[in-house]
C-alpha cells in the first residue's frame, strides 16, 4: 500500500469514521486491489485509483455518520423538552439568563464596532491632518477645530512641501429650490477642488478636475439628485440657494459614508461663498466654527516640525493682538471622531466610553456564562438518582 502523507491521513479518516473491526476490513480490502492493480496496470494507475477510492469511502462514512448523528436529534430534542417541563423555573431562568446575556453584549459589540469603523474607509487616512486652533486666554486654553476662511489657499501658497490643502465650510438650515419644489437643507458644504484629492470620492456623473473650477457650481449626492429630479439626468440642472445664488449642477457623486466626520449631501464651489457669506471671507481675525482646514501631509514629513514653523506663518497674516492669542496646530484625521476638545461636523464619541462599554459587555457575558454553569451544576445532584 502506498506510504505517502496524504494517503495516511485518508487512512486515518477512515479508521475514524468506523470502527476498528470494519475499518480494518476496509483497508484491507484497498490494500488488495492496490497490489492486484499495480501487478496489471502499473504504479500510477494503482495509486490514482486507490486515492480516488479512499476519498470516495470518506465521503460516505462522512456522510452516514452525519445522518446517524441526525437520526438521535428528536430523541435528544424529546429529552430536553421534558426536562424543560419538568424544571420550568430553572429552565426559565438558566436559558432567559443566557441569552439577555449574550444578547446584550452582541448588541454593545456591534455598537462598538460601528463606531470604531468611523473614517476607516479613506485610502489616505494616515496623512490626513485637521488644522485646529488652540486660544490663549486668561482663564485657560481654548480648542476649536475650526480655522480662518484664508487658511488653506495661505498654507498652499507658503508651504510648498504639503501635498494638498483644502478649507471647507458647513452650512446648516438651507433653503435650496429645484424647480417649483422647495426643500430644507442641513448637510451643505463649501468646498475648494483640492478636496477631491485628499478626501475618496465616487463619482456617478462630472469630473473632480472641473466640476467646481466655476462660480456658482454644485455637486449634489446620488440621495439629492433623485430627491430633486427623480430618474431624470441631474446634470445641467439649475438649482437656487436661498432663494438667490443660482447654482449649476456640475456633478453627482457617491453618497457619503454612514461613518464618517464629513457628512455632506451637497458640494458647492468655494468662491461660490464670496457672494453667499459676504467680505469677512478674506479676514484673517475672523473665525467661524464652521470652517475647518484639512491638509494631506507627506509621509516624510513630521507633523511636529510642521507645526514649529506654523508661530511665523501666524505673524505673517494675522495683526499682533490675534497672532498672539490663535497658534495653529494639527489633528490627525482619525481622532476626529474620538476626541471631543476639537469637535466635528458629525458627533463625537470619547475613546474612554468605547472602552467602558466594551469592559461592560464582557463583563455581563461572563457573568450569564457563570450564572449557567452555577446553576447546571446545582442540578447535578438531582439527577444522581436517575443517572444511578
Amino acid at each position: 500500500m502506498p506510504n505517502f502523507p496524504s494517503i495516511k491521513i485518508l487512512r486515518r479518516l477512515i479508521s475514524k469514521l468506523s470502527d476498528e473491526s470494519m475499518s480494518t476490513t476496509i483497508l484491507e480490502d484497498l490494500q488488495y486491489r492496490y497490489a492486484q492493480d499495480r501487478k496489471e496496470k502499473g504504479f500510477v494507475v494503482a495509486y490514482l485509483r486507490f486515492l480516488f477510492q479512499c476519498l470516495v469511502l470518506v465521503f460516505s462514512l462522512s456522510i452516514e455518520s452525519l445522518l446517524g448523528g441526525l437520526s438521535m436529534l428528536p430523541n435528544y430534542l424529546k429529552i430536553t423538552l421534558r426536562n424543560m417541563k419538568k424544571h420550568k423555573g430553572y429552565s426559565l431562568i438558566n436559558i432567559a439568563g443566557l441569552a439577555i446575556g449574550i444578547t446584550v453584549c452582541v448588541f454593545i459589540f456591534l455598537f462598538v464596532e460601528y463606531e470604531l469603523g468611523f473614517d476607516s474607509r479613506l485610502s489616505n487616512k494616515e496623512q490626513i491632518y485637521r488644522v485646529v486652533t488652540h486660544t490663549h486666554r486668561p482663564e485657560g486654553m481654548e480648542y476649536d477645530g475650526c480655522t480662518p476662511f484664508p487658511t488653506a489657499a495661505a498654507m498652499r501658497n507658503d508651504f510648498p512641501m504639503l501635498s494638498q490643502v483644502t478649507q471647507i465650510y458647513k452650512e446648516r438650515n438651507v433653503m435650496i429650490s429645484a424647480e417649483e419644489k422647495r426643500f430644507r437643507e442641513n448637510d451643505i458644504f463649501f468646498i475648494e477642488p483640492e478636496f477631491f484629492h485628499i478626501f475618496d470620492v465616487r463619482w456617478i456623473n462630472g469630473n473632480a478636475t472641473t466640476a467646481l473650477v466655476n462660480p456658482n457650481s454644485v455637486i449634489l449626492t446620488e440621495k439629492l439628485a433623485e430627491k430633486y429630479f427623480g430618474n431624470a439626468e441631474a446634470l445641467g440642472r439649475v438649482l437656487k440657494l436661498d432663494n438667490e445664488i443660482v447654482l449649476n449642477v456640475t456633478g453627482v457623486v457617491a453618497n457619503a459614508p454612514r461613518q464618517t466626520s464629513l457628512p455632506y449631501d451637497m458640494l458647492i464651489s468655494w468662491k461660490t461663498l464670496d457672494e453667499y457669506y459676504g467680505t469677512t471671507i478674506e479676514n484673517w481675525n475672523f473665525i467661524d466654527g464652521n470652517s475647518y482646514a484639512f491638509l494631506l501631509l507627506p509621509k516624510n514629513i513630521n507633523p511636529k516640525i510642521l507645526e514649529e514653523q506654523f508661530e511665523e506663518f501666524e505673524n505673517k497674516y494675522m495683526d499682533s493682538k490675534h497672532a498672539q492669542k490663535w497658534s495653529f496646530r494639527l489633528q490627525p484625521f482619525s481622532d476626529i471622531h474620538f476626541n471631543p476638545r476639537y469637535g466635528s461636523y458629525n458627533y463625537v464619541t470619547s475613546r474612554k466610553a468605547l472602552f467602558a462599554f466594551s469592559a461592560i459587555g464582557l463583563v455581563i457575558l461572563l457573568i450569564a456564562c457563570f450564572n449557567f454553569i452555577n446553576l447546571t451544576t446545582a442540578q447535578v445532584m438531582k439527577r444522581a438518582k436517575e443517572v444511578g
